[in-house]
C-alpha cells in the first residue's frame, strides 16, 4: 500500500492528511494549542477512520522547520517518538525549500522571495533568482538591506507571513521592484509537504529520529549558496 503520512504545522494549527502519491485521500487540523495532548490520539481516530494500520504505511513526512520553536519541538519529538516505537521512516522536508518550489514564479528576471516570523524583528527567509538560492534567517531590515545592494532593480516577488508582518518595511526598502503575491500565501500547503517528501523519499533521503531546521542564528550572507 503506497500511503504515507504528512503534515504541516503553520504559526495556528497542525495539518496533516493521507496521501497516494500527489493525491490527498484525507486531511485534518488541530490548534497548535492542543498539538501536545491531541496530536497523538487525532493521528490515531484519522487511522481508525480509514481503516488502515501504522505499519501500512510507507513513511510519514513533515515539515522540518522554520517555525514557532514549541511547535515544531512538539511535531517532531511526537513523529520521533512513534518512528521510534513503530520504526516508521520519517522524510523531514525544508520548509522554505518546499515554499520556494511552490510560489517561484519562474520567471528568469524575477526573485521569489518567502519571509517567515521568527519574532523580535526577525525572519526565517529563502530566495531563489536563476541559478542563486539561499535561506536563513535575520533582521528583517539587515535582509532587504543586503537584498538591495547585492540585487539592485531585480524584480522580487514575495510571499509568507513575515511578508505580512512587516509588509510596510519591505515596500519601504524595495519600492516599485516589490511584488507581494495577491492573494498572499502566509505559509506553504500541506500539498507542497507531501510533493516535497516524494523525491526525498525516492532518494532514500529519510531517517528514524528529526532534528528541528533553522534554529535561530544571526548571519548576514555574504556570498549566496550556488545550487
Amino acid at each position: 500500500m503506497s500511503i504515507f503520512l504528512a503534515i504541516q504545522h503553520t504559526y495556528e494549527t497542525i495539518e496533516w492528511g493521507l496521501y497516494q502519491g500527489t493525491s490527498q485521500l484525507s486531511y485534518h487540523s488541530i490548534s497548535k494549542m492542543v498539538a501536545s495532548s491531541k496530536l497523538l490520539p487525532a493521528l490515531s481516530d484519522m487511522f481508525a477512520a480509514h481503516n488502515i494500520k501504522l505499519t501500512d504505511i510507507l513513511y510519514i513526512a513533515t515539515n522540518q522547520g522554520p517555525g514557532p520553536f514549541t511547535t515544531l519541538r512538539v511535531v517532531i519529538s511526537t513523529l520521533n517518538g512513534i518512528s521510534f516505537a513503530q520504526k516508521t521512516p520519517l522524510v523531514g522536508v525544508d520548509g522554505l525549500a518546499a515554499s520556494l518550489e511552490e510560489f517561484d514564479q519562474k520567471q528568469p528576471d524575477t526573485m521569489t522571495l518567502v519571509a517567515y516570523n521568527a519574532f523580535n524583528g526577525d525572519i526565517y527567509y529563502g530566495y531563489r533568482y536563476q541559478d542563486i538560492e539561499h535561506s536563513g534567517c535575520m533582521s528583517v531590515t539587515n535582509l532587504l538591506q543586503y537584498l538591495s545592494l547585492e540585487y539592485p532593480g531585480i524584480s522580487i516577488y514575495a510571499a509568507g507571513n513575515g511578508v505580512y508582518l512587516y509588509e510596510s518595511v519591505f515596500k519601504e526598502q524595495l519600492g516599485a521592484r516589490l511584488n507581494i503575491a495577491n492573494p498572499l500565501p502566509l505559509f506553504c500547503s500541506l500539498g507542497s509537504i507531501a510533493t516535497q517528501s516524494i523525491s526525498l523519499w525516492k532518494n532514500k533521503q529519510y531517517t528514524h529520529q528529526l532534528l528541528p531546521l533553522y534554529l535561530k542564528q544571526y548571519s548576514t550572507p555574504t556570498k549566496p549558496l550556488i545550487t
